[in-house]
């Protein structure tokens, strides 16, 4: 029997499935996505939900104020009531963080964290302003507290989960208010069962839309990923992996880490295409793609096919000798897939030369200088003989790059 390898011209090559995908696949889409998904859904939704945030709290605050200064202007003024109490002492704070969150882009990235609690009080000292009003003769008052439940779930930016419980702060205060008052049961009933059915009719639609919006957001992402993708290899393409390189460039200024990449070249690859055929140079450019992925198990680290037979892996906040060490071992990895290569003289196999270049991140150099750095190491990876590793690093206090040849199994 043969040692060499055989595989199909046109192998089923999956991509490895990605959060998003995962969350696709559920079926009904959750209220409430893993860690890490959640994080980046709330910051996208952000996006999405600022203007009409911006438009509800300053809508809000202003009717406060004007409630404020007849308050402070009007009949009754300068005794100390509970509602002089709620109106100029409670609620201000509460607005003000509210409105400064959601108009301040410095302190947008903060608004659910301030606008949940903030939102709680708010619900509960309206209750209670509700509640007294009606006590007092009012007809009117219980419609100033539907319209802060509806616009909790439509306008205000929460999510699901947070806005049912500030529309339940309304509901639970505003009875709890009502019998303090001592409001004739049958109305405080029928004002609690009005309220707590808009309520519940605006968090049915407020859910309904949340899990549209869930959607929208992992389908893009799917959508995104496919366009980062090489159709041949799987492997992610060119112009993601510069995006990438770039985004863990800044990630490595800020934590003051290194990045390494990896650029792997097929040797002799020309002469298999020209002695195989294409179909059989792109089943084994396959091949060797699924080795690749295989290297880039961490979040920040990505393989990518940087052009033509080259691939590439990006490695984030690794040592120089980690580095080298997984290049070496995706070299030897494959070389013992033993795909025949009957063009390659000294080894009868397809294999790969890896340049590695391990740098610092600081502002005197580039993501450029880093690729630039890898190339050069690949090149004397070539010049010596194929089937090897070069490792160029480069210190953040060293301008020069020292080159160190490593051992080399052929």
């Amino acid at each position: 029997m043969s040692r060499f390898r055989k595989f199909s011209a046109n192998p089923v090559v999956q991509i490895p499935a990605s959060a998003y995908e995962a969350e696709l696949k559920r079926g009904s889409i959750a209220l409430r996505f893993p860690k890490a998904l959640e994080a980046e859904f709330r910051r996208a939704n952000l996006g999405y939900a600022n203007v009409r945030a911006r438009i509800w709290q300053s809508a809000l605050l202003l009717a406060f104020a004007l409630a404020a200064g007849y308050r402070l202007v009007g009949p009754g003024r300068g005794s100390w009531t509970v509602d002089v109490f709620l109106e100029l002492v409670v609620l201000p704070p509460a607005l003000l963080a509210m409105f400064f969150a959601a108009v301040i882009p410095a302190l947008r990235h903060r608004y659910l964290q301030v606008s949940f609690p903030a939102g709680v009080v708010v619900a509960v000292a309206l209750s209670v302003l509700v509640a007294r009003a009606i006590g007092e003769g009012s007809t009117s008052a219980l419609v100033f507290l539907t319209t802060y439940s509806l616009g909790v779930f439509s306008l205000m930016g929460l999510l699901f989960y947070e806005a049912l419980w500030v529309g339940a702060a309304c509901v639970v205060a505003f009875g709890l208010a009502g019998v303090a008052q001592g409001l004739p049961a049958e109305r405080l009933a029928f004002d609690l069962a009005l309220l707590a059915g808009i309520t519940v009719m605006a968090a049915s639609i407020a859910q309904g839309v949340e899990r549209y919006n869930r959607r929208y957001f992992l389908e893009r992402a799917v959508l995104g990923e496919l366009a980062d993708r090489d159709g041949l290899t799987t492997l992610h393409n060119r112009r993601a992996f510069d995006e990438h390189l770039i985004r863990v460039w800044q990630q490595g200024l800020r934590d003051r880490s290194p990045v390494a990449i990896l650029l792997i070249d097929l040797d002799h690859f020309k002469n298999y295409n020209d002695r195989h055929g294409h179909q059989s140079g792109d089943a084994c450019l396959r091949h060797v793609a699924q080795i690749v992925q295989g290297f880039a198990r961490r979040p920040l680290d990505l393989a990518a096919r940087y052009g033509g037979e080259e691939l590439a892996i990006v490695l984030y906040q690794v040592t120089p000798e980690h580095a080298a060490s997984l290049a070496e071992q995706l070299r030897s990895a494959v070389a013992s897939a033993c795909v025949r290569h009957r063009d390659s003289a000294s080894t009868g196999r397809v294999t790969v030369s890896v340049g590695v270049a391990w740098i610092g991140t600081t502002l005197d150099c580039s993501p450029d200088d880093s690729v630039e750095l890898a190339d050069r190491a690949l090149y004397a990876a070539k010049q010596a003989g194929r089937n090897c590793i070069e490792v160029a690093s480069r210190a953040p206090a060293a301008p020069a790059a020292a080159s160190v040849r490593l051992a080399v199994a052929s």
